[in-house]
């Protein structure tokens, strides 16, 4: 029985780890019988690993969306992996923001610490304003 991608061309973006949704998407696409393109960001080796824990080997190219060449080359890098010709079916846009902290730089909590509120704080301020509520037996 063929999968419901059986044919289908499409880029995924945003693999950094094994547990990434962008790799579990992947993995996904690829049982369903899909033909990948992958791209990463910064940690190339590393990520190169990680998809070879992908049941099919996928072409990998380097994008950090804030490069402008590297967006303005983006179409001609992938025309040369899937050839001339040939379209994409669909996109995994799967890229977000995450602080170096977020990536095992640095403890996580020690870089969100000055910019989030506490949530005692919050607690305060939004209980001041609500009634208590009265409970009688």
């Amino acid at each position: 029985m063929a999968g419901l991608l059986e044919g289908k061309r499409i880029l995924v973006t945003g693999i950094i780890t094994d547990s990434s949704i962008a790799f579990h998407i992947a993995k996904v696409a690829q049982e369903q019988g899909a033909e990948l393109v992958l791209t990463g960001f910064d940690r190339l080796r590393l990520i190169e690993r990680i998809t070879q824990r992908l049941p099919k080997p996928a072409p990998l190219l380097e994008l950090d969306v804030q490069n402008e060449e590297h967006l303005d080359s983006l179409a001609g890098r992938i025309s040369e992996v899937i050839g001339e010709g040939n379209k994409l079916d669909g996109v995994v846009h799967s890229i977000g923001f995450m602080p170096q902290s977020g990536m095992g730089v640095n403890p996580f909590f020690d870089a969100r610490s000055r910019t989030s509120p506490r949530a005692s704080t919050f607690r305060r301020s939004r209980t001041r304003r609500w009634p208590r509520p009265c409970y009688r037996s």
